[in-house]
């Protein structure tokens, strides 16, 4: 068993480094005693282990719980998350084909594994290469939170019609492990510019985008931001997508949460807000990216000293 973990400790070791197909992957031993072995061969090389149930368990359970009643929505992976090969394979047979990328690396890795991944460009400032080469390779969403990001796309893909913009904007979010309300600072006077702004000088689709702050424990935020996002929607005739971004927290500790007090909430928050036929079609992207990976993958790191 020694010669075997070696062997495949060399072989991932030698490999390109953006060739990481490989795991340490052994079900039918302790994952404790595979990697005291592998420490013994190789102590000054750090190793992932990857848990594939727990990684499919999860998105299983989005699938069943995140708008029930509703067949249009989507699960969107941060590829700044994880990105290994791997992982993104198990995505792509798990049904999730829609991708946040923030450069044009994360953008040509995700279409290395699957070329037909719907590519969320939703770095909100971009130089206009990364926007021209972006939409070279296929990508035609944008995210912009500043009249001028969204001056800067319309000069660069002057001649492209089928593009959508995905405008994002402020929540509180003070009850949030890392508060964010600085960075999403966007508030609806500053929206309903940029909706005009739009509207007049292009023919792009408007997306919404909503950001609750990472961890955030306050419940109630997710279902404030929904209303908060409906006094925009009726400055627009038609909103073809909303990406909510839902930032569940997720527990590192022991302690289970139970996960399934944030999905009632924003269930019902969607179903109340959105009841009109005119959202029929809408469709809802959540991106519960951290709550998919936090405890699928397991990173050990040799400290040489103290």
């Amino acid at each position: 068993m020694r010669q075997k973990i070696s062997e495949i400790v060399e072989s991932s070791y030698h490999k390109d480094y953006f060739d990481d197909r490989i795991f340490i992957n052994h079900p039918w031993r302790k994952k404790d005693v595979v990697m005291s072995d592998i420490m013994d061969v190789y102590p000054e090389s750090s190793f992932c282990f990857l848990n594939e149930k727990s990684l499919r368990e999860r998105i299983g359970f989005i699938n069943e719980n995140f708008l029930p009643d509703n067949p249009n929505w989507v699960l969107a992976y941060a590829i700044k998350s994880n990105s290994k090969n791997r992982i993104l394979e198990i995505l792509n047979q798990e049904w999730v084909n829609h991708f946040d990328c923030a450069s044009i690396n994360e953008i040509w890795k995700t279409l290395n594994n699957n070329h037909e991944s719907k590519i969320l460009f939703n770095h909100p400032i971009k130089t206009r290469w990364s926007i021209k080469k972006s939409n070279e390779l296929w990508v035609d969403h944008y995210t912009v939170q500043t009249e001028d990001e969204v001056k800067k796309i319309l000069e660069t893909l002057w001649d492209k019609k089928d593009v959508e913009l995905a405008l994002r904007f402020k929540t509180l979010n003070e009850n949030a492990w890392v508060n964010l309300s600085e960075k999403f600072w966007n508030i609806h006077s500053e929206i309903l510019k940029i909706i005009k702004f739009v509207k007049k000088n292009s023919s792009y689709n408007l997306w919404f985008s909503i950001h609750t702050g990472s961890q955030n424990e306050d419940s109630s935020v997710f279902s404030s931001s929904i209303k908060e996002l409906w006094d925009l929607l009726h400055w627009v005739k038609k909103v073809s997508t909303i990406n909510l971004w839902w930032w569940i927290p997720v527990d590192y500790k022991d302690e289970r949460k139970n996960m399934q007090t944030y999905f009632d909430v924003i269930n019902n928050a969607v179903k109340n807000v959105f009841s009109d036929k005119k959202f029929k079609n809408t469709k809802f992207i959540t991106e519960l990216w951290r709550f998919v990976i936090a405890d699928s993958v397991d990173l050990m790191i040799p400290i040489l000293s103290v």
